[in-house]
């Protein structure tokens, strides 16, 4: 499953609309729609935002969407994505 609908529907599961996950994040309706159709992605931060706010680890939400990964190591400095994916990777084993 991708992001957008593991974003999706963690949100339904959650009965919180676009609207609400928009203002938890500051953030627009619209925004939150693209990510859940995958039309862009939010950013690590955010990511991590949504995790908590979804009661879900990182790893069951980013699980198997490889094009979501491509995209950060394509627009993020490379040292400071592998500073992160590295953080993450640590992160998924303590669990």
């Amino acid at each position: 499953m991708i992001i957008g609908e593991q974003l999706r529907d963690a949100r339904q599961k959650h009965q919180l609309s676009q609207e609400q996950i928009a203002e938890m994040l500051g953030v627009s309706r619209q925004t939150i729609s693209n990510w859940e159709t995958s039309k862009s992605y939010p950013d690590i931060e955010r990511v991590m935002r949504l995790a908590e706010i979804y009661h879900l680890s990182l790893d069951e939400l980013l699980r198997g969407d490889q094009q979501m990964v491509k995209t950060w190591m394509a627009e993020t400095n490379v040292v400071r994505a592998g500073k992160w994916l590295g953080l993450l990777l640590l992160l998924n084993r303590s669990e």
